[in-house]
């Protein structure tokens, strides 16, 4: 097996890794970071234990990961909503606060934002990821 980070894994390890991070952000915002344990994770995806660890160093690492990705996504939907300069101000939030009501309508009213819950949780028990998202 190749060093981590070394090689090109291939589209279908692509795929692995973007289910797992998948699985991990709807579980993380389902039950929370610490009721989360990686064996949920991979049971939820259907990848082998041995997958999680070619991608992840730990959990810590991959739950960082699946911060970046949410965020990433969060910050695409605030551009294309708040970054749309056809329509005013007021018109440009109530789509963006729209769209997060539907999307919390259809986790049937569970889960929330993923960066609040993820950063409150670790910067009380896991010290060395809530430095990392807070300090930025």
């Amino acid at each position: 097996m190749a060093a981590q980070g070394t090689a090109d894994p291939g589209p279908s390890a692509k795929t692995t890794k973007a289910t797992l991070i998948d699985v991990g952000s709807r579980l993380i915002l389902e039950q929370g970071y610490h009721q989360t344990g990686i064996q949920d994770v991979l049971q939820a995806a259907g990848v082998p234990k041995g997958s999680f660890y070619y991608y992840f160093p730990s959990k810590e690492a991959f739950a960082l990961e699946v911060i970046a990705q949410f965020a990433a996504a969060y910050l695409a939907r605030l551009e294309q909503h708040l970054g749309d300069t056809t329509a005013s101000p007021l018109t440009r939030l109530r789509r963006h606060y729209e769209e997060l009501l539907a999307r919390f309508e259809r986790r049937g009213c569970r889960g929330g934002c993923l960066l609040a819950i993820s950063v409150r949780n670790w910067r009380i028990n896991t010290p060395a990821c809530g430095h990392s998202w807070t300090s930025r």
